[in-house]
């Protein structure tokens, strides 16, 4: 029979090696923090009543986008968007960089809640604005405004810089 030393002694029972716990906590402390990342989409989504310009903005970047690239090459943007709901209509604006530094509009729509898209020059609440205004870097977004740079591909061998810009309508 083995006995143990006295130091040891009955007070040994129930410690851990203290390689086991760090290991156990920050086993403990990555499973919390995938856990923060997995249901943070769903939190976001969910958690405000007003969803706002931000998130219309990412919905119809989400729709339009494939590879993270904008395909406007495949189809006119306002057919990509066609039914899809929004939780506010919005004005959407599409526009590339020229080769001299300019902005050209590429498509402005105005899509409803229920997903019904129509040309923006058919709807009064969305302003006709010229391709200059729509640059965030020359002016100051509104609160129900939100812009994004984006790639936009015209032709299978040509992708433009641009950006989408979206006015919420309340």
């Amino acid at each position: 029979m083995t006995t143990l030393p006295q130091s040891m002694g009955s007070g040994y029972r129930g410690q851990t090696e203290p390689f086991a716990a760090v290991v156990a906590v920050a086993a403990l402390a990555v499973g919390l923090s995938l856990y923060a990342v997995a249901s943070e989409d769903v939190v976001s989504e969910f958690g405000s009543d007003e969803l706002g310009e931000e998130a219309v903005l990412e919905t119809v970047w989400q729709s339009l986008s494939e590879g993270g690239v904008i395909q406007a090459d495949e189809q006119p943007p306002s057919e990509t968007l066609a039914g899809i709901p929004l939780a506010h209509s919005a004005c959407i604006s599409l526009f590339i960089v020229t080769d001299d530094g300019s902005e050209s509009i590429i498509e402005q729509v105005h899509l409803s809640e229920d997903g019904e898209a129509t040309p923006a020059i058919d709807h009064s609440g969305c302003s006709q604005s010229d391709s200059s205004v729509l640059a965030t870097e020359q002016r100051t977004l509104e609160h129900n405004e939100a812009s994004r740079n984006v790639p936009v591909r015209l032709s299978p061998d040509e992708t433009r810089p641009g950006g989408l810009h979206i006015e919420v309508q309340p």
